[in-house]
């Protein structure tokens, strides 16, 4: 039918912007026009990381594949574990404006809300542990902020159906002891499928 050519050119435009991301990501860190920066603190801010943006894309255990439930129908059960949304796509460094290269993985999650219409999301925001507590927690409020204020704005989804929560480095998943690049994954968004009725 129709709608599956209009799929499938969509979807290999999609592959196609996938492709250009770790080239993006290797921009230079020039500031650009229009874009909130948050403030530091005294103390350090969290911090960026320089390390090949192709490395370690693989979901780690007990998180569910983004790219996996779009491609299956996207029909959720509510037994998925929490989507790791890569803040190293969607955010530049040390900021919480979303960066230009982060609609195709938003598309996608929003795709994902659109189709379970009852479904209810937590966003959830989290640091490494460089930096000060009070100003990853900021900085990790602001990214879920962001995120959920995107998905409404843009593709119309009821902000109702999304919590955003900062976390700060509570929650790290790579040891707070490792180096920047070391704790690459500590630097992440997470969506928590809270309902599906």
């Amino acid at each position: 039918s129709s709608e599956r050519v209009e799929d499938a050119a969509r979807s290999g435009a999609t592959d196609r912007e996938l492709a250009r991301i770790p080239d993006a990501l290797l921009e230079s860190g020039e500031t650009r026009p229009n874009r909130a920066r948050l403030g530091f603190s005294s103390n350090g801010t969290e911090h960026g990381s320089t390390t090949n943006p192709a490395a370690g894309r693989g979901v780690p255990a007990g998180f569910t594949d983004l790219d996996a439930l779009v491609a299956s129908g996207g029909a959720l059960s509510g037994s998925e574990g929490p989507i790791l949304m890569p803040t190293d796509l969607l955010f530049d460094y040390d900021r919480a404006m979303l960066r230009d290269n982060a609609v195709s993985s938003l598309r996608k999650l929003g795709s994902l809300m659109l189709r379970n219409p009852t479904a209810r999301f937590r966003i959830e925001g989290h640091t490494d542990s460089f930096g000060t507590e009070d100003y990853n927690l900021r900085l990790s409020q602001e990214r879920a902020e962001s995120v959920r204020r995107w998905l409404a704005e843009i593709l119309g989804i009821d902000p109702a159906r999304i919590e955003a929560r900062g976390l700060g480095e509570s929650r790290l998943l790579a040891p707070a002891t490792a180096t920047v690049e070391g704790q690459q994954l500590n630097r992440r968004v997470e969506i928590v499928i809270r309902s599906v009725r």
